[in-house]
C-alpha cells in the first residue's frame, strides 16, 4: 500500500543541499554598454552551452538578451545602458540555475567600458537529485520520483539508496522486474540493506517465483528479526498450509513465533495443523498459547471447546465455556 511504501521509506528522506557560489566582477575596457558573461564551475572549469539570459523591465524599450555560453563557457552582448537593473538567469541541464538582480550604478562603468559577470555553476549531485525525488514522493508524484531517482543513479551510480527507493516505488507499481533488478542492484552495493532484501522478496513474489522467494525469505528472517519479518513468515505457512505442505507451513509458524513470540495467530494456526493430524493435546497446548497471547481471542476458546469435545473431555469443555462466557460478560 501507498502507507506501508511511505512508512518504509520515511528513514531515507534526507539529502544536502549545496548552495550556489556566484561572484560578479566588473571589468573596464570597451561601444555603449557591452557584457561579457562567464560561466565556470565552482573549480574553475568552463561551462559551455549553458543558457544566458538577460532581461530589463524599466528599459524602453524593455530590454531582453538570450544566448548560449561557447566552448570557453562565455556569452558577450550589449546592454541598453549602465543606468538600468537587470536581472539575469544561467542555466544548464544538469547544473543548479543561476539568478540574480543586476545594478550597475555602483560600477561607475562608463559608455564603451566592458561590464564582465562571473558566474559560478555548480553540478547537480546526487543527492540533491535524491532530495527531489523523496519530495516528490511525499507529494505521491511517482513519475516524478522515478525519473528523479534515475537522475541521481546517473550522476552517482554508487547511490545505493536511490536503488533501493526506486525499487520500492516499482513494487507498487507492480513492476516486479524492474523492482528486483533494483533491489540487487542496492543489495549490491549495501548487502546489510534490509529494505532492499525485503523489496528483493516481495518482486520475487509478485513474480510468482517461490523457490527463490523461500530462500531470500529464510535469509531474511535470518538478518531482521522484527514483527514484520514474523508476519510475513505466517504468511508464508498459510500459503504453504493451503498448499497441503503440512511441514513447510508448520516450520514457517514456527520461524514467526520465534522472531515474536506474540503472535496468536501462528499459535492457531499450529493448532490446526495438530488438529488435522489428530494430535489434539498438541493443538489444546497451542490455543492455550494463542489465548495467553490474546486473552480476548474468543475463537481460540471456541476451538478448545471443541478439540476438548473430541478428545471426550466433556468436564475440561465446560470449564472452558464457562471462562469463556465470565470473559463476555467482563467477570
Amino acid at each position: 500500500s501507498k502507507e506501508t511504501l511511505m512508512n518504509r521509506t520515511s528513514a531515507l528522506l534526507a539529502a544536502t543541499l549545496i548552495a550556489s557560489s556566484t561572484s560578479l566582477a566588473f571589468a573596464a575596457d570597451k561601444p555603449k554598454a557591452p557584457f561579457e558573461v562567464v560561466v565556470t564551475t565552482p573549480e574553475g572549469a568552463p561551462v559551455s552551452d549553458a543558457a544566458v539570459e538577460i532581461s530589463s523591465a524599466v528599459t524602453v524599450p524593455p530590454y531582453s538578451y538570450s544566448a548560449k555560453t561557447d566552448a570557453a563557457g562565455k556569452s558577450t552582448g550589449e546592454l541598453a545602458d549602465f543606468a538600468s537593473t537587470y536581472s539575469i538567469k544561467v542555466t544548464k541541464e544538469g547544473y543548479k540555475a543561476f539568478s540574480q538582480e543586476l545594478d550597475f550604478a555602483t560600477s561607475k562603468l562608463k559608455k564603451g567600458q566592458v561590464a564582465t559577470l562571473t558566474v559560478s555553476l555548480p553540478l547537480i549531485t546526487a543527492a540533491e537529485y535524491y532530495n527531489e525525488g523523496a519530495k516528490a514522493l511525499q507529494a505521491k508524484d511517482l513519475a516524478g520520483a522515478s525519473a528523479r531517482l534515475e537522475l541521481a543513479i546517473a550522476t552517482d551510480p554508487k547511490f545505493a539508496r536511490a536503488y533501493s527507493v526506486l525499487a520500492l516505488i516499482e513494487l507498487e507499481q507492480s513492476q516486479w522486474d524492474k523492482a528486483l533488478a533494483h533491489a540487487d542492484q542496492a543489495l549490491a552495493l549495501d548487502p546489510a540493506d534490509m529494505q532492499s532484501l525485503r523489496s528483493r522478496y516481495d518482486a520475487l513474489v509478485g513474480l510468482g517465483d517461490k523457490a527463490r522467494a523461500d530462500v531470500v525469505l529464510t535469509e531474511l528472517a535470518a538478518k531482521d528479526r522484527t514483527p514484520d519479518v514474523a508476519r510475513l513468515l505466517f504468511n508464508a505457512g498459510a500459503q504453504a498450509g493451503n498448499a497441503k505442505d503440512i511441514e513447510g507451513a508448520r516450520l514457517r509458524f514456527q520461524e514467526a513465533l520465534a522472531i515474536d513470540p506474540t503472535l496468536h495467530q501462528a499459535h492457531s494456526a499450529l493448532a490446526e495443523l495438530a488438529i488435522k493430524e489428530k494430535k489434539y493435546p498438541d493443538a489444546i497446548a497451542e490455543l492455550d498459547l494463542a489465548i495467553a497471547a490474546a486473552p480476548r481471542n474468543f475463537k481460540a476458546y471456541d476451538r478448545k471447546i471443541e478439540v476438548q469435545k473430541a478428545m471426550g473431555d466433556n468436564a475440561g469443555a465446560e470449564a472452558t465455556a464457562k471462562a469463556l462466557a465470565a470473559l463476555k460478560s467482563g467477570g
